[in-house]
């Protein structure tokens, strides 16, 4: 499920209320309807008014032939209560949505194009999940990175859009108040947040470190993943998303074409990625076993060309 864009709100918004005036002009006509089928007085099935109704209308006739409203003669066509409160209401509908896509708001696919990825699923800037702005300044990679590390997010899961985006606003700003060794984080600290919703959420991007994954925070890209996988099982669309967004790191030139795959866990002291996540990602072929790190890529990443770089961070 993708997210919705505030003309899309609007529209939303502006049909409630159309909606409601149009139930309103239907249960006035039809009252209006009995009430006058009540009226009829002889077989030639006219209304009779009332001596007071008799006299306006003839006031009425005499200032002008002023007509009474539409929706409460029986007559008129009942159906005139119904379409002109449609009418006004869908040319509003018709000024706001064009007002809205004119100044700036795009549609969702042409805001996400770049940012689609190979299984179907997008790549979702800051802007989706309402971020704070980061503050401070934040150390740039150099790329491309040689690791890619996986961890958890050690939270609940979640398969909407916007259950995703309540964790991952969470974390932000839980992360960014927190002091940890000394000082408080600048940002979300992973580069991007994959959902059980099948989503990628932008963290901190491409372009610079996060600031989580031990002695490799330097020359990495950190995806972690929502959820507590110590107990908790990924499901197939949150592997793809996550092996898709990686392989488009590559062929942005963000992460090198010869990476490698490593646990959080393997770089510091903790339980993340949590055992069932760390098996999934065990079986990928660019798994790298504990012993094989070799941090001295860090100091001096593999110099593959950069010509074809494209960056998607906002």
């Amino acid at each position: 499920m993708l997210p919705v864009k505030p003309y899309d709100l609007a529209f939303g918004l502006v049909y409630s209320v159309w909606s409601s005036i149009v139930i309103k002009g239907v249960v006035a006509a039809l009252v209006a309807y009995f009430s006058s089928k009540n009226m009829v007085m002889d077989s030639s099935r006219k209304v009779h008014f009332d001596a007071e109704n008799e006299e306006d209308n003839q006031e009425e006739g005499e200032e002008g032939g002023k007509s009474q409203s539409k929706c409460y003669r029986f007559n008129k066509k009942y159906w005139m209560c119904i379409l002109y409160p449609s009418i006004l209401l869908l040319l509003i509908i018709f000024i706001v949505f064009s007002t809205l896509t004119q100044y700036g708001q795009p549609k969702i696919e042409d805001d996400l194009q770049g940012r689609k990825l190979k299984n179907g699923r997008f790549i979702l800037s800051k802007d989706y999940w309402d971020a704070d702005l980061a503050r401070g300044v934040i150390p740039r990679l150099h790329h491309p990175v040689p690791f890619v590390v996986i961890s958890h997010t050690n939270t609940g899961t979640c398969s909407s859009y916007n259950d995703c985006v309540f964790i991952v606003r969470i974390l932000q700003r839980r992360q960014m108040t927190t002091q940890t060794a000394f000082h408080y984080n600048a940002d979300i600290v992973y580069n991007f947040v994959v959902g059980g919703d099948g989503n990628v959420y932008e963290g901190r991007g491409w372009d610079v470190a996060n600031e989580h994954a031990g002695f490799l925070q330097q020359c990495s890209i950190e995806v972690s993943v929502i959820g507590n996988f110590s107990t908790d099982v990924p499901n197939d669309e949150t592997m793809e998303s996550l092996q898709a967004l990686v392989q488009l790191g590559v062929t942005l030139g963000k992460i090198d074409v010869d990476f490698r795959i490593v646990a959080l866990n393997q770089t510091m002291e903790t339980e993340s990625p949590g055992k069932n996540l760390y098996h999934e990602i065990s079986k990928l072929p660019q798994f790298l076993n504990q012993s094989d790190i070799d941090t001295a890529l860090c100091l001096n990443p593999t110099p593959h060309s950069m010509n074809n770089t494209f960056s998607i961070s906002q």
